[in-house]
């Protein structure tokens, strides 16, 4: 139940990160959340009392879901809003 934050976290930060057209800013902005949203969810779900090492399971877990999501999203409008869609070549 720990966990439901920091996957909640990354799938913002891959929707928010999904309207960003730069790949290097959306790499920027991925690592530099992923760090603020694993901290504070290793603080918010009281981890951080009983060992910091929990820090390196909520970065990874709120840059993994943020990656996943944005990942999603291209995928979705590549299949369904036809981006990059040709009309198949007549067959005569």
């Amino acid at each position: 139940m720990n966990e439901i934050f920091p996957v909640s976290a990354g799938i913002l930060v891959g929707l928010v990160c999904s309207r960003i057209p730069s790949i290097r800013a959306r790499i920027i902005i991925i690592t530099l959340l992923s760090i603020l949203f694993g901290y504070l969810a290793t603080v918010i779900s009281g981890e951080s009392k009983i060992s910091w090492a929990f820090l390196y399971a909520d970065m990874p877990l709120v840059a993994g879901s943020a990656v996943g999501a944005l990942l999603a999203v291209q995928w979705y409008r590549k299949v369904f809003r036809g981006a990059g869609h040709t009309d198949p070549p007549e067959v005569r």
